[in-house]
């Protein structure tokens, strides 16, 4: 484990992007409604700074997939987008998942009518699946190859956005915050 000092993320830009509108728990029947903090539902989204916006009633999911199989978990995030806030909406790990059943998995994902676009790393173990997804979903799916200068110019990009607070994450998520 690395020290508070040695994260690429601080603490505290993780603990400032927590919030009750992010979800762990990927639901299908998903729609552009949120839900309040006693369960009712609401058409509204509180921005980056606590003021409250509406929401419109066209939302747009992207998904990007880290592929793994014997030493490294699958993992498929899917965020909402309103403006340039992105709030998560679920995140699926798949640990020692035999390819066909991940190719199902992203498949039924990819499927849902509200998903606009996929990232799939096709490093390695991932290139099969991103070109069987690409075959069946064609320009939705996107292959990233996993170079050093691609997670060099992903860890910036992620660090600028918790800084600029426009990523919602689920609260007490110890998963997503260790990894």
């Amino acid at each position: 484990f690395l020290s508070a000092a040695e994260m690429w993320i601080p603490l505290e830009l993780i603990a400032a992007a927590r919030s009750s509108q992010a979800n762990l728990e990927w639901d299908p029947e998903f729609h552009h409604r949120d839900h309040g903090e006693h369960g009712e539902k609401r058409d509204v989204l509180s921005d980056r700074n606590s003021s409250v916006a509406s929401v419109s009633s066209a939302v747009n999911l992207f998904v990007g997939a880290d592929i793994g199989r014997k030493h490294d978990r699958t993992q498929i995030w899917i965020d909402e987008r309103i403006a340039d806030v992105a709030i998560c909406r679920g995140l699926i790990t798949l640990d020692r998942t035999p390819f066909e059943q991940q190719f199902q998995v992203l498949s039924d994902v990819i499927a849902h009518p509200r998903v606009r676009r996929a990232s799939i790393d096709q490093t390695g173990i991932g290139m099969a699946l991103v070109e069987r997804l690409q075959e069946k979903f064609g320009m939705k799916v996107e292959g990233v190859t996993f170079t050093a200068d691609a997670k060099e110019r992903m860890s910036l990009l992620v660090r600028r956005r918790f800084e600029e607070r426009l990523d919602k994450i689920p609260e007490n998520s110890p998963l997503i915050e260790r990894d």
